[in-house]
C-alpha cells in the first residue's frame, strides 16, 4: 500500500494506491475542495430537487438512513465512492461536479 499527498490548487488529495487481487486500486480522498465543499454540494442537489424532498425521503430512496443522509450534508460523515456513485448515478451529475471540483454541471445520462 502506498499513499501520497497531492496538493492542487486549494485542494488537497490523499492518493491511495493498493493492490487487491492482483490489480492495482486506486482511491482519492478529498479533504478539502475549491469551491463548493462536496456536502454543500449534496444538500444543494437535494433542495434543488422539483418537487422538494426531505432527508427522509431521499434516504429511503437510495436506502440510506436520514441520520447518514443529515451527516453527508453537514460534512460530519466523510462520503465513501460507493456513495459518490449513488449520489451521481440518482442526480445524474458528475463525481467532478458533486466534490466540487468544477462549477460545471456536466450530466452523466442526457435525459
Amino acid at each position: 500500500r502506498q499513499t501520497e499527498n497531492v496538493k492542487h490548487s486549494n485542494h488537497i488529495i490523499v492518493d491511495i494506491r493498493a493492490k487487491v487481487n492482483s490489480q492495482l486500486l486506486t482511491c482519492y480522498n478529498v479533504l478539502e475542495v475549491n469551491s463548493m465543499k462536496w456536502f454543500e454540494r449534496c444538500k444543494e442537489l437535494r433542495e434543488d430537487l422539483n418537487p422538494k424532498i426531505n432527508q427522509t425521503e431521499l434516504g429511503k430512496i437510495l436506502n440510506m438512513s436520514q441520520k447518514k443522509i443529515s451527516r453527508l450534508e453537514t460534512g460530519r460523515a466523510q462520503i465513501t465512492p460507493d456513495e459518490i456513485e449513488i449520489y451521481c448515478k440518482f442526480f445524474n451529475v458528475s463525481a467532478d461536479y458533486l466534490l466540487g471540483f468544477t462549477d460545471e454541471l456536466k450530466e452523466l445520462h442526457k435525459k
